[in-house]
């Protein structure tokens, strides 16, 4: 008898009976008439949508406090590699400011250009900022389950964007459902006019329609959103490969993250091994083999977890080695005030990893210096009596063996719980 089935026997028991389970499941049994009609991946439900949440006039009684937050979105993609320099720095600078004005807005489906082509979401307005009035055109091209065709955006930029000389600004925006890993890694545009923005729902999902819900009382509106990041997440097993899933809430990432921490082994372990002994088609065989060998590789890796104590106090349990040194890093500092970037610098030196600096300026440290791609907590960022600064996550084995040297020096005391 395997020596192992007892012990899986149990986490399977202890797997239905779980707090996490059940909380996952609720929220994944919850009706969303997106789903009931069937509609949660059709493109024109998805851009009637967003046409709706858009637009002033519409019933939703938020004013333009979406299209504000639609703009803050697209000023964010600006800082990615994919979509650098597609809007004007003034504007991105009165954007991150809210020192604008927004009148006349319109906002319209299917717009027919010249050509006969449609664009799926068409707006006009008048934007304010500087002292100066600009008409602002947005042409948003919605791509939920296919490809471009006919090169759309090529010709639609052709229509739609001003001469040199007219102070006219024209944002042409593809809206895909790319998960944030693929997206923010994105070199360009995958859309054929290259002068296009390239935006994903999850950005939509993370700086529109949650903090429009988020603002909203109890009531159908609310409701309306909430439904509409649940249809998002859902996984949609009816549709073609790629497609499952296209944003998920701030809720539903916290329920996955809890589920996974408390279940990881079994579910880990049912991954390695359902291969072998259930009989599953082709497509299924080669998705099951894929999230396999990214185990394995992951397994490979120093996943083991920390605790840290200080005698000045704080503390935490059972940290990743990112984590690790965050804190770490973050509780020297601030039990070290006044302190300087470069004081901190020669404490916790650039030698510990390999072509970063332990601990960088908050400037210096966002991803947009990294090629998109996020090297430091900057979204933890620690206050310096001389600047904010932020703390690198690129910690390997070797590495972190390096830190926890140092910070017992230092006169931390750390030790695998795992």
């Amino acid at each position: 008898m395997n020596d192992k089935l007892p012990q899986l026997q149990k986490q399977i028991i202890d797997f239905g009976n779980s707090v996490e389970f059940k909380e996952l499941d609720a929220y994944y049994s919850q009706p969303s008439i997106f789903n009931a009609l069937g509609v949660s991946r059709h493109e024109n439900t998805h851009s009637n949508f967003i046409a709706w949440l858009l637009d002033p006039r519409s019933n939703h009684g938020l004013g333009d406090m979406p299209l504000r937050k639609f703009l803050e979105a697209l000023s964010l993609a600006c800082t990615l590699p994919h979509s650098s320099g597609k809007m004007p720095r003034d504007l991105i600078g009165a954007i991150t400011a809210g020192d604008y004005k927004l009148s006349g807005v319109t906002v319209e489906r299917e717009k027919v250009l010249e050509d006969g082509g449609r664009v799926d979401i068409y707006l006009e307005c008048v934007i304010t900022f500087d002292r100066k009035e600009y008409p602002l055109k947005l042409a948003i091209e919605n791509k939920v389950k296919s490809s471009e065709h006919d090169s759309q955006t090529k010709r639609y930029l052709e229509a739609l964007r001003p001469p040199v000389s007219s102070p006219n600004i024209f944002l042409g925006i593809f809206l895909t459902p790319l998960s944030n890993r693929e997206y923010e890694l994105l070199g360009a545009p995958e859309c054929d006019s290259k002068d296009f923005i390239q935006l994903n729902y999850q950005y939509l999902a993370d700086y529109v329609i949650e903090p429009c819900r988020d603002c909203l009382k109890e009531g159908s509106v609310k409701r309306y959103l909430t439904e509409y990041l649940l249809a998002l997440g859902l996984p949609e097993t009816r549709q073609t490969k790629g497609d499952f899933i296209m944003a998920i809430s701030k809720e539903e990432r916290a329920l996955l993250a809890r589920f996974w921490d408390k279940h990881k082994d079994l579910l880990t372990a049912v991954i390695l091994s359902i291969n072998e002994y259930v009989p599953l088609d082709d497509e299924e065989s080669e998705v099951v083999a894929e999230a396999a060998k990214a185990l394995e590789a992951a397994a490979q890796r120093n996943l083991t977890r920390y605790s840290w104590e200080h005698r000045m106090g704080g503390g935490t349990q059972s940290l990743p080695k990112s984590r690790l040194a965050l804190e770490v890093v973050t509780h020297y500092a601030q039990t070290h005030m006044p302190i300087t970037l470069e004081e901190l610098q020669q404490v916790f030196p650039k030698g510990l990893i390999p072509s970063f600096e332990t601990v960088e300026a908050l400037n210096k440290a966002d991803a947009s210096n990294f090629k998109g791609h996020k090297r430091y907590y900057t979204d933890e960022p620690i206050q310096l009596s001389d600047r904010p600064a932020a703390v690198c996550n690129q910690w390997r084995a070797d590495s972190i063996e390096r830190f926890i040297a140092l910070a017992e020096k230092l006169g931390y005391i750390i030790v695998s719980t795992e």
